[in-house]
């Protein structure tokens, strides 16, 4: 939507994303969400002034492109889903103290990327497992904050509860379960 100050529901206006394109594009179609999955999780990214780089996760699985990224807002697509496993992706975030390094909690657990520009590459080698210790269950949701020198990362869980992280910013972790 497009919302200017002063605006109100009655003239907020809506446009609908989805013919627009996908500039890496995949097998599955040159527009966005092609397959017409759920989306499951938007997330704008706190380090553009401008607020028009997002990211965008999709339930989607066998082949689907799972994950997408916009840097104006929208108008323009990159799938960045790369090597990710073909689960459905539930939530997106971007490092609070570091705009190229991305989370994505998927069924198959939480994936990092410590350089999101290299992921638009459709078979790049760009994200990980994150760490080791998390429940056989979907990954569902994702939180980072800063505890003083010690950056947080929270992830929900389905059936299982929340489990924690406590790393430095160069993703050395070691595993709480909370």
């Amino acid at each position: 939507a497009t919302v200017h100050d002063g605006s109100t529901a009655a003239t907020t206006h809506w446009t609908d994303l989805y013919t627009s394109p996908v500039l890496n594009v995949s097998i599955n179609g040159p527009w966005f969400n092609p397959s017409f999955y759920d989306i499951s999780g938007i997330y704008i990214d706190p380090h553009d002034p401008t607020a028009r780089t997002l990211y965008v996760t999709v339930q989607g699985v066998f082949g689907a492109d799972m994950l997408y990224s916009s840097t104006d807002a929208g108008a323009h697509w990159y799938d960045i889903s790369a090597n990710l496993p073909e689960a459905p992706a539930n939530s997106v975030l971007v490092d609070p103290n570091n705009a190229n390094i991305i989370y994505v909690a998927l069924d198959a657990g939480v994936y990092v990327t410590q350089n999101v520009s290299a992921c638009v590459q459709i078979n790049a080698a760009c994200w990980n497992l994150y760490g080791s210790g998390l429940p056989l269950s979907p990954a569902m949701s994702l939180m980072a904050y800063n505890e003083g020198a010690v950056q947080n990362l929270r992830v929900a869980t389905l059936g299982r509860g929340i489990e924690g992280d406590r790393k430095s910013t160069r993703l050395n972790s070691s595993h709480i379960t909370i």
